[in-house]
């Protein structure tokens, strides 16, 4: 976890600004808390995607 950790907050902060955007777009109601979640979202499956690569590359079963 902790050698992706920039990583998992880059794609956090990606989505966060995107889903941002895409927000204020369609003219949400509350733009920052939808994005604040849709990022959370992000954050943690790039945390899940990296936890079973290096289960995978350690061969360790869960």
């Amino acid at each position: 976890m902790k050698k992706h950790l920039k990583y998992h907050l880059s794609v956090g902060i990606v989505f966060y600004l995107l889903s941002l955007l895409i927000c204020f777009a369609i003219d949400s109601s509350y733009p920052f808390i939808a994005s604040i979640f849709i990022a959370f979202f992000a954050f943690e499956i790039s945390v899940y995607y990296f936890a079973q690569k290096d289960r995978k590359k350690n061969k360790i079963n869960p």
